[in-house]
């Protein structure tokens, strides 16, 4: 009997204890066409030279099916600024990290598919492999992507004229000295 009522209160503490933990809010940018873009990190404050792992996710917020393009090279422009607020350039030997090369022996070309409604993908990159954010202090991060407004078969008689620029949300890093 007292087992048969421990096997009932463990699942009942395991759903309370999912119920009490926050969800996530995930922020999204402003919809531009059919996307949105989100960018989001699982930290806010990192030391100086952790792995600073900002996921980018875009999805298609219509109701219908449209072309979405990922090329090789990358899938986000990404701006990073430091509160002066002067822009943080690529590292110089950031093209030849995976997060912005193409894999070896490939060429630089463009995939596209046509995707449904809702439909959505995320890629997470390490901002400080790309970035030099060594500095404690605050930086300012956003996404940016350039995107159909059509679906393939539309696309090609659109001649790529009906592409939109899709920018995310802004996120805020706090990089503090190490020990802090």
């Amino acid at each position: 009997m007292l087992f048969k009522s421990i096997l009932t209160l463990v699942p009942m503490c395991a759903m309370l204890g999912q119920e009490m933990a926050p969800a996530k809010v995930v922020e999204w940018g402003p919809a531009a066409g059919p996307w949105q873009l989100s960018i989001s990190s699982n930290k806010s404050h990192y030391p100086v030279g952790e792995a600073i792992k900002v996921t980018g996710t875009i999805k298609n917020v219509s109701d219908r099916p449209v072309l979405f393009l990922n090329s090789t090279f990358s899938l986000f422009v990404i701006d990073v600024r430091t509160p002066m607020p002067s822009w943080i350039p690529m590292k110089p030997k950031a093209r030849l990290l995976p997060e912005s090369a193409p894999q070896p022996g490939e060429a630089y070309h463009v995939i596209g598919v046509d995707v449904p409604p809702a439909w959505q993908t995320a890629r997470i990159l390490d901002l400080n492999r790309l970035f030099d954010m060594s500095e404690p202090g605050e930086y300012r991060i956003k996404f940016s992507t350039t995107q159909p407004t059509v679906t393939m078969a539309e696309g090609q008689a659109a001649h790529d004229n009906a592409k939109v620029t899709v920018t995310s949300n802004e996120l805020v890093i706090m990089i503090v000295a190490a020990g802090k």
